[in-house]
């Protein structure tokens, strides 16, 4: 009687990226060495960014927006400072936490036309952080 040798199992196949049927192994392990981007050091590199400011001649205000790169967390507190020759002026608002940065939010000023067109400046305070925006220069029409 004959005997028959067994035949190794056939290779898995798996579908790939967009379909993109690939055959071979089914992996079963994590590599060890895996790539991973490095730590940000957010400690005097964090940074306010403006991400809104704009005068409005309907209600006489300028409302700005900003968020804080480098910062998770609530607590702290934003500050909006316009400054032109003729007036500065500033208003707070605490600032909320969001899933990569800390927003600071509902940053209104009262400012006249005849005050000008203010340079702009958002800072946030907090007991780990404090942190400054660039300034920004708001156009008011007369």
């Amino acid at each position: 009687m004959p005997t028959i040798a067994p035949t190794p199992p056939p290779a898995a196949t798996t579908s790939g990226v967009y379909g993109v049927s690939t055959t071979g192994p089914i992996p079963t392990s994590v590599p060890g060495d895996v790539a991973t981007d490095r730590p940000v050091d957010v400690g005097s590199g964090s940074r306010v960014v403006v991400t809104y400011a704009a005068w409005s001649s309907d209600t006489g205000k300028i409302d700005a927006s900003a968020y804080v790169a480098g910062v998770v967390e609530d607590g702290g507190t934003c500050t909006v400072t316009a400054t032109s020759a003729a007036a500065t002026r500033s208003a707070s608002s605490a600032a909320s936490a969001d899933a990569t940065t800390t927003v600071c939010a509902d940053l209104v000023v009262p400012w006249s036309a005849a005050d000008g067109s203010p340079s702009v400046v958002v800072g946030y305070q907090s007991a780990t952080t404090s942190a400054q925006s660039d300034l920004t220069t708001v156009e008011v029409d007369r």
